[in-house]
């Protein structure tokens, strides 16, 4: 699926549309084709993650519209949400949570604003951690990226 990348279109955002989102074996193939050993970068924003994250905003959620009144209510949680789930719904968890869906723009700067939150910005307990030594410019492709992702997953 093709991507809008109105952020920019250079290297880094190419390889930024390369990861976001995508299984692992896309990613390997993208940059291992453009001369980088994709194993030595262990890649940490892959497809799963972001269903897990998407899952978890939406079992709290529910959890928190419909408090527990019994010991099996996560689990009756989780099994009326898989049951049910499609893409769609997932991705739209990200919106419940805080971010502006409104354009791609909006959304990427909103992704950028989470990520460089006070909380998020303490080491060894944020995302901050996760940057490595990564450069602005890769990490505004990323949340350029994300939010290209999440707007084609989620209309």
């Amino acid at each position: 699926m093709s991507r809008s990348t109105s952020a920019g279109t250079g290297k880094h955002q190419h390889t930024a549309n390369a990861l976001i989102g995508s299984e692992l074996s896309v990613v390997d193939k993208y940059l291992t084709s453009h001369g980088v050993n994709a194993k030595k970068l262990q890649v940490r924003c892959n497809l799963t993650d972001m269903c897990d994250d998407a899952d978890a905003i939406l079992l709290s959620k529910i959890l928190q519209d419909n408090p527990p009144n019994n010991l099996h209510a996560l689990s009756a949680t989780m099994n009326s949400l898989y049951a049910e789930i499609i893409v769609q719904n997932r991705y739209t968890a990200f919106e419940a949570d805080g971010l502006d869906y409104s354009s791609q723009k909006a959304l990427a700067a909103s992704i950028w604003n989470t990520m460089n939150s006070i909380g998020t910005g303490l080491w060894c307990v944020g995302l901050a951690e996760l940057a490595g030594d990564s450069s602005d410019e890769d990490r505004r492709a990323c949340c350029n990226a994300l939010a290209g992702y999440l707007l084609a997953h989620s209309r």
